[in-house]
């Protein structure tokens, strides 16, 4: 019984010293990284499947010719870049973005895409052409 007892207090003591030792091991999780990692991820697929690309409306929409004969927009839309198909559809790849820049490149396009809290990101694509 006095083991128990002397088990019991030792916990109550503790417990306000384990609950400052877990905040001050709060770890950031960088879930902007990967969400915006993720979507440069679901764009070079989208390019691998492309035949064709063409940057339109000032570098604000991306358009992408699929092999089956269909077509592929990027665009922002509100605070979310979204993907359509053939002009219907509304698949959200990114959220939470203040804006979205397409820009020709040498070999390709680059990306730029600047989220709500003022980080930006940039990605160059590079287009394939089969010759």
């Amino acid at each position: 019984m006095i083991q128990s007892l002397l088990a019991i207090s030792f916990l109550a003591l503790s417990l306000p010293f384990l609950a400052s030792l877990l905040k001050a091991a709060d770890i950031p999780l960088h879930e902007q990284e990967l969400s915006i990692q993720q979507f440069f991820t679901f764009l070079q697929d989208d390019v691998k499947n492309a035949t064709s690309f063409k940057l339109k409306d000032a570098g604000k929409i991306l358009e992408l010719n699929l092999v089956g004969g269909s077509t592929t927009t990027l665009e922002k839309y509100g605070n979310l870049i979204r993907r359509r198909v053939n002009g219907t559809g509304h698949e959200v790849y990114l959220r939470n973005i203040a804006s979205l820049r397409f820009e020709p490149a040498a070999y390709g396009f680059s990306i730029f895409v600047t989220m709500e809290d003022g980080e930006t990101f940039e990605k160059t694509i590079i287009w394939y052409d089969e010759e």
